[in-house]
């Protein structure tokens, strides 16, 4: 891989790391030269240039949004051409600001102004997400799976099937004050990832569903997904990324179909490292709530880890939920704990696309 480039994570450890970069669908992977681990996924919009460098200075410093206060330095020259390249907003003003007239200067204010207002968007993306009732949420939620669904054909459905899935999500809603109703559904796919979207609506892949080992690794990332929605990260990454327009039309009656056009790229977006710890520590309470265990899940997380090892792309699951640096060690199983499905529902549900 090219070599001067440093990733400085200040919002963790402080240490200056030599790092090789990859860009993938989802964002700019970041990964540890010493041992290949991911350290960040920048989405491309996020990514942003600091420090003085313009168009054609020979190295570039970038951040991320969502990633306050981390630095990635990049001094060798090809690369650099190529993030410029890849993305033209790295590469400094291309207008002849001097050349313009006073219609185009006072443009140029708006689109300042414009700017300044979407910045303090971001900043304020979490309380708004925080402050939205449950109900906008919800049927925010409702529609955008609605979409995400059909998009993939229609949900997989046979008795035995659906009645697998409803245990599994009344097992999560009665042990819990989650505040939503869980909802689980099922589409066709071989990639190995699901989607949590606001208002605790979970579209599982059957690909993950068969990779995993037993009914309760799933529910270990079923556990991970639900403690995403219950701190409001997918309604946060929502805020984030559709804009005010999308908040204003929570703020009428219910959710219009822009906000639902506005909010459909949300599947494809990571989550940041923060809103990655603390799903870590809250999905392992809602296991210890429901007496589900939670060593499968750490054992399902490192064997999707191990695959990124081997074949060299992350699955999509990992692209998306970036596991943290240190995971906590779930111990020794507690007492009192019983699978999340039996066998024969856990069949049941392997066999929910055919």
């Amino acid at each position: 891989m090219l070599s001067e480039q440093v990733f400085f994570d200040n919002g963790r450890t402080g240490e200056r790391v030599s790092v090789d970069l990859r860009a993938i669908a989802n964002g700019l992977e970041i990964r540890d030269r010493r041992d290949g681990l991911m350290l960040a996924l920048w989405a491309y919009d996020d990514i942003v240039a600091v420090g003085p460098e313009g168009g054609r200075a020979k190295s570039l410093r970038l951040g991320s949004r969502n990633d306050a206060g981390d630095r990635l330095s990049v001094e060798d020259a090809a690369q650099v051409a190529h993030l410029r390249r890849m993305l033209p907003k790295l590469a400094g003003p291309r207008f002849p600001w001097r050349r313009l007239g006073q219609a185009g200067l006072g443009l140029a204010a708006l689109g300042l102004a414009l700017a300044l207002c979407y910045e303090g968007f971001l900043l304020v993306a979490r309380p708004l997400a925080n402050a939205l009732p449950n109900s906008w949420e919800q049927a925010l939620g409702e529609r955008m799976a609605a979409r995400l669904v059909a998009g993939y054909g229609g949900a997989c459905r046979t008795a035995a099937g659906d009645a697998a899935l409803a245990g599994l999500a009344r097992r999560f809603s009665e042990t819990s004050a989650l505040g939503f109703p869980v909802t689980l559904q099922v589409v066709k796919s071989d990639r190995l990832n699901a989607f949590i979207l606001p208002g605790g609506q979970i579209i599982l892949l059957s690909g993950l569903i068969l990779e995993a080992a037993g009914a309760d690794e799933l529910a270990g990332a079923v556990a991970h997904l639900l403690a995403h929605s219950a701190a409001r990260h997918p309604t946060e990454q929502v805020l984030r990324h559709a804009g005010v327009g999308l908040y204003l039309l929570l703020a009428g009656d219910r959710p219009g179909a822009s906000a639902e056009s506005a909010a459909n790229p949300l599947p494809d977006l990571p989550f940041t490292r923060q809103a990655e710890a603390e799903a870590e520590a809250m999905g392992r309470r809602l296991l210890e709530q429901a007496a589900i265990p939670a060593q499968p899940m750490g054992n399902f997380f490192r064997r999707m880890a191990q695959k990124e090892k081997i074949g060299g792309a992350p699955p999509d699951f990992l692209s998306n939920h970036p596991l943290p640096d240190k995971r906590a060690d779930s111990g020794p199983t507690p007492p009192f704990t019983r699978p999340a499905l039996t066998d024969g529902e856990w069949a049941s549900l392997r066999a929910i696309c055919g």
